[in-house]
């Protein structure tokens, strides 16, 4: 296969909001399990670049295991991580629903629960079993591309858990999911909420049949195993279902479970705190408010405190109190959040210790704050959320490659809204915005389960909107200044005086959702006035068609379009064509038109030919070579009567704004077929106008440019295309110089210096973390209090 061109991403931004406004984080960190979603999609979904995937789950073991949600960014759908997300979720419900509805988002909390419980009543067909897991964990970093064509390229095993296959810790958290689920779907669908308690019943009772992990931990991700064994979830579980049914054999067992709780010394562990691992955290608040036992209140009190500044627990500089323990690697904000929520939620119970719930409750708040930009980057780590939110993160649907790799393309082509990223990786603040290191960049589902609730906790306190025009188009990024999805990738192979031989890549690198087309065409267009000019019909005209690697495709005779243009088809349909590899995305036909030796040279023009513009021996998208999804146009423009050009675009000015941003402004174009302009920039005066250098289009007759180098001159160009593709010659240049960036950074602070030997020292200084730093300038001397310059550089 050969090398693509595309239109150059342009620059762009979603609407600005304020850090401040919690309603509007929290509608984000729940729309984010939208994103999440596997399987057949609803019909009132709202995220315009995720389709249906994964429609064969459960087919290896004769079952419907399909929806419920990607646990990252990656393809597996695991048990325990995501029963830990649902019951979380439904936690956060528990304890303020009123603030959810007071700001209109209670419903959607409510489907994000009921889209998890859902599948996990699916992975749960007899009383006796229990699916944890589905996915081929062998090849799990084997590929990088959008869910909607995965399942082209990986098995789905299914995996379960029995009486003889144990998987105590998995089926537990299920259950404690299930039975929490219940509680709050008790009073909006009563029949539903009675469906689920019997799940889980019957799932607290395989869990404590099994009393093992083995089988579970043998077959799961090793990530993500039973670290911390099935006792917590088992005491969870059964309070849970306590207090659904008031039934105190289920106390009881919980009771009798804290006993294998792990210890620290002679307490309950309480140096980590709440996640999908160790659900005691969350049993010992629960047990504390129906026993009263004040060793459960104890033990909460011992783990927040903990979670204060100086109450043992390493803090960054920038405030974020840093938790990352070995068995998870990853997820430091997920930590924070997880333990701000508890801290949240336990500041306002009536068994908190009253001199420590203004505590609490400060160490939550600023826990949040510190994701939501108050820290040193100065950046929310909620994507999608503020000003300048980060968004290359690691998360393969989202970026989008129609390659299967990592890199390509080099920015994501979608916002992943409302996902909590992993966050720093060590106690410095320092965060790598690569979307290689996924200990940092990634998401997972329980990441923002426990924010929410801690979230949902700020909103009530202080405020704020959401949005009442998200999701809606203007918080995706436009297609037209994307690269494209679907089109036909040409080059003219030959061109001779009796015939031409037209090279197309027809190509599937679809986003808006991604998916595998099996019935993709295209059209190429000629104009043969020469060839009747000559006596010659048709007939005498030969075409041939070449696929690539034996694919089976078809061309039709040439078809009358008006006076003399005709066209072929060339149908793909059956040939699966899919973002996923470089055979994959593309599948090459070659087309040679042909009139019989011996006509002369003036009897075959392609040039004149519709599909002809702007071909030659470099491949690139061409509009005029229109593409076909099952018969509905998808790409490009087919000819008409009209070839008038409109008028070229006159009086074009740039200047200016700043130093990476420069504004054009130019005159209207009053013709009634007039379409949009196109814009062209270049570092070389007198360039030329082409695909590869066009930076956007628009209707209005001003932009502005954006993204640019500091003290950098830049050419314009404009052109006008007309609602029949006719473009009109090209507007005069406009050029302009960006400002110079004249802000200095920071001045290095905390410079050290110590001797290493007789002829070295050493320095050390802190980092500077601005984003247009460059290097650092060391000067010496012997005197105190010296001037540095260039004799002492």
């Amino acid at each position: 296969m050969t090398e693509y061109t595309y239109i150059n991403n342009a620059y762009w931004d979603p609407p600005e909001e304020s850090a401040n406004n919690y309603a509007a984080a929290l509608q984000k960190a729940i729309y984010f399990y939208q994103q999440q979603r596997s399987g057949v999609l609803p019909d009132n979904n709202t995220v315009i670049w995720r389709g249906d995937s994964f429609l064969g789950d459960g087919a290896d073991v004769g079952l419907n295991l399909t929806g419920g949600y990607f646990n990252d960014g990656g393809y597996l759908k695991l048990g325990l991580p995501i029963a830990s997300t649902v019951m979380t979720l439904a936690w956060s419900v528990y304890e303020y629903q009123s603030i959810f509805d007071n700001i209109g988002q209670l419903d959607e909390i409510l489907d994000a629960i009921k889209w998890g419980t859902d599948y996990l009543i699916r992975c749960h067909p007899t009383q006796d079993e229990y699916y944890f897991q589905v996915g081929d964990i062998s090849r799990v970093n084997d590929w990088r591309g959008p869910v909607e064509s995965a399942h082209m390229f990986f098995n789905r095993p299914s995996y379960k858990v029995n009486d003889t296959h144990g998987g105590s810790a998995v089926t537990a958290a299920t259950a404690a999911a299930l039975a929490l689920s219940s509680i709050i779907f008790n009073e909006t669908d009563p029949d539903y909420a009675l469906t689920l308690l019997t799940h889980a019943e019957q799932l607290d009772n395989l869990a404590w049949n099994m009393l093992s992990d083995d089988y579970y931990n043998n077959h799961s991700l090793p990530d993500y195993q039973s670290f911390n064994g099935f006792w917590d979830e088992l005491s969870t579980s059964g309070i849970l279902l306590y207090m659904k049914t008031d039934n105190t054999t289920y106390l009881e067992k919980a009771e009798n479970a804290t006993r294998n709780w792990p210890k620290d010394g002679s307490y309950f562990e309480y140096r980590e705190t709440h996640s999908w691992d160790d659900m005691h955290y969350i049993a010992q608040i629960f047990l504390s408010r129906e026993t009263s036992n004040q060793t459960y209140v104890e033990s909460i009190e011992r783990n927040l405190d903990y979670w204060l500044p100086s109450g043992g627990i390493s803090y960054t500089p920038g405030g974020l109190a840093y938790c990352n323990p070995s068995w998870a690697g990853e997820g430091s904000l997920r930590f924070a959040t997880n333990a701000a929520f508890l801290a949240s939620l336990w500041s306002d119970d009536l068994n908190c210790t009253p001199a420590n719930s203004s505590n609490y409750r400060n160490f939550a708040e600023s826990q949040i704050n510190y994701t939501l930009g108050e820290n040193p980057y100065n950046r929310s780590y909620l994507i999608g959320f503020g000003n300048s939110s980060w968004q290359n993160i690691s998360h393969r649907t989202a970026h989008g490659s129609w390659m299967g790799s990592i890199s390509d393309p080099e920015e994501n082509r979608h916002i992943l809204y409302g996902a909590l990223v992993g966050g720093p990786r060590s106690s410095s603040d320092f965060w790598n915005n690569q979307r290689s290191i996924k200990e940092e960049t990634g998401v997972a589902c329980d990441y923002n389960a426990g924010y929410i609730g801690a979230l949902a906790k700020m909103t009530g306190l202080y405020g704020g909107f959401p949005h009442i025009d998200f999701p809606n188009a203007s918080w995706f990024r436009p297609k037209n200044i994307t690269d494209l999805e679907y089109y036909g990738n040409a080059v003219v192979m030959y061109n001779g005086t009796i015939s031409t031989e037209i090279s197309v890549d027809l190509t599937n690198h679809g986003t808006w959702p991604a998916k595998v087309a099996d019935m993709l065409s295209y059209r190429y267009y000629l104009n043969l006035t020469e060839v009747f000019e000559a006596n010659y019909s048709i007939d005498d005209i030969t075409i041939n068609l070449v696929s690539e690697g034996g694919i089976s495709i078809t061309v039709s005779n040439l078809i009358h379009l008006f006076n003399n243009t005709y066209y072929v088809v060339v149908d793909y349909t059956g040939v699966e064509i899919y973002p996923g590899q470089d055979d994959t995305n593309a599948k090459e036909s070659t087309l040679t038109f042909s009139l019989p030796s011996g006509a002369l040279n003036s009897e075959w023009d392609p040039t004149n030919d519709w599909s002809f513009q702007g071909l030659n021996s470099t491949r690139y998208a061409s509009e005029y070579i229109p593409v076909y999804d099952d018969n509905v146009l998808v790409y490009g423009k087919a000819p008409n009567n009209d070839t008038t050009p409109p008028d070229a675009p006159t009086g074009l000015v740039a200047a200016p704004i700043s130093d990476s941003q420069i504004g054009l402004d130019w005159n209207d174009n009053v013709e009634s077929d007039f379409d949009i302009y196109r814009i062209y920039r270049s570092i070389i005066s007198g360039f030329t106008p082409n695909i590869s250098n066009r930076i956007n289009q628009t209707v209005s007759s001003d932009y502005s440019d954006n993204g640019l180098n500091p003290n950098t001159i830049y050419y314009y160009l404009i052109i006008a295309v007309d609602t029949n593709g006719n473009p009109s010659t090209e507007s005069n240049q406009g050029s302009a110089t960006t400002n110079p960036d004249n802000t200095p950074p920071d001045a290095p602070t905390g410079l050290v210096a110590a001797p290493i030997s007789d002829s070295q020292i050493g320095l050390d200084w802190n980092d500077n973390v601005e984003s247009d730093f460059d290097i650092y300038r060391i000067y010496r001397s012997t005197i105190s209090g010296f001037t540095p310059n260039i004799s002492n550089l």
